[in-house]
């Protein structure tokens, strides 16, 4: 409890310094309202008017921190050059196809679709169905035969 004591007041000195070198850079960047004795707002009677942007030192302001920004080492460009070369070389001209490649160039989504209800049809006809569902399988199975051809192997 002493030691926390002791801490605010050797505290205290550095506070009030840091309010007195804050208080002119607060009181310049936040302007205090004037009453309007003449005007009156239709919103309220006490507010000034708003003030116009482009007339005001803010919009002639150059920020500081615009260039901050840390320079660029001279051979990241090279970098990401060969980086995005090394990159297409393999993925468009050393990468052999599979069969993920071959299904997407020579077969339409709607065929895609018809081979995987085949295969989920041939699965539920190896388990035990009763005759109303094993009856309802196999006329699906037609249907997709009469209508798409028979499948392809």
């Amino acid at each position: 409890m002493v030691k926390a004591a002791m801490r605010m007041t050797s505290l205290r000195p550095l506070l009030s310094a840091i309010r007195g070198r804050l208080a002119p850079v607060v009181s310049r960047a936040v302007p205090q309202r004037q009453a309007s004795s003449a005007k009156s707002d239709s919103r309220s009677g006490d507010e000034s008017p708003p003030i116009k942007f482009t007339t005001s030192p803010a919009y002639r302001h150059q920020p500081k921190m615009k260039k901050m920004r840390p320079p660029s080492p001279w051979y990241q460009p090279w970098i990401i050059l060969s980086s995005t070369a090394v990159f297409l070389i393999y993925f468009l001209v050393l990468r052999e196809e599979n069969d993920i490649d071959y299904n997407m160039g020579n077969k339409t989504v709607q065929e895609m679709l018809v081979e995987a209800e085949r295969a989920k049809l041939k699965k539920r006809l190896r388990k035990k169905l009763s005759e109303k569902e094993l009856a309802v399988v196999q006329g699906r199975l037609e249907e997709l035969t009469e209508t798409f051809g028979p499948e392809e192997e």
